[in-house]
């Protein structure tokens, strides 16, 4: 993050660590456990999110999410809150228990994501680009509103792969819905996103420009250096 960035807000999101339906590919619903491996990822992401300062957490409402942030927000005496508009992206009931390799899944993960655009009209039970633009710019406004509200600018998010695509493709298309499902597609068929993995997006300045504030994502991540050689914001934030 650039010095003049002056941010209200800071995330800190991950996607949930390995679930058995990763594993085995299947849908199982909000009521997914994490897998053997899952489970061994979370002391580290804890670990990872205490290091980035993290003072509050937001997470999905499905156990895969949930339960390794009430796990991270004991630990660490954390306020938390879980909200649908960071669940993931919905996909029909009828799905729930099928082989991955079941032609009509293999379709309907396909249609989805190819078909992503404002001329999509989605299945019932199912999230479109309009369904999906409310809930992640909704999402983003709560994150804000309570980083400034709350007087706690670093918050932790504990979401899924798909949802966290929606939050970087909104960003970066920067309310144009067109550009949102290009991107959308773009970030699934070319942008890693492993289990465990960590995104930051924040809201602030965007580069060089002091004229505007908007929602802005951190591409390159330098925490792994030492403090004193890390960004100037981030000394004087942690300072504090």
């Amino acid at each position: 993050m650039w010095p003049g960035a002056d941010p209200d807000a800071i995330v800190d999101a991950y996607r949930h660590p390995v679930s058995k339906p990763n594993v085995t590919g299947i849908h199982e619903g909000k009521e997914a456990q994490l897998s053997p491996e899952g489970e061994l990822q979370v002391q580290p992401m804890c670990a990872h999110m205490k290091k980035q300062g993290v003072r509050r957490l937001f997470c999905s409402q499905a156990d895969r999410a949930l339960i390794p942030t009430i796990e991270m927000a004991t630990k660490h005496s954390l306020s938390m809150q879980a909200d649908e508009r960071f669940d993931e992206f919905l996909r029909p009931d009828w799905t729930i228990g099928r082989e991955p390799d079941d032609p009509e899944v293999s379709e309907f993960r396909r249609r989805r994501i190819e078909s992503f655009s404002p001329n999509c009209k989605p299945l019932k039970g199912e999230h479109g680009l309009l369904d999906s633009a409310m809930i992640t710019s909704s999402g983003l406004q709560l994150l804000l509103d309570t980083a400034i509200e709350q007087e706690e600018k670093h918050l932790g998010l504990l979401t899924h792969g798909l949802h966290l695509r929606r939050i970087f493709a909104w960003i970066m298309s920067r309310g144009d819905f067109d550009r949102f499902g290009w991107y959308f597609q773009d970030s699934y068929y070319v942008g890693g996103l492993e289990n465990a993995a960590h995104l930051r997006f924040w809201y602030g300045h965007p580069f060089r420009n002091l004229s505007r504030r908007c929602w802005n994502v951190e591409l390159g991540d330098n925490s792994y250096l030492p403090l004193e050689l890390q960004s100037f914001w981030r000394r004087e934030w942690l300072a504090t």
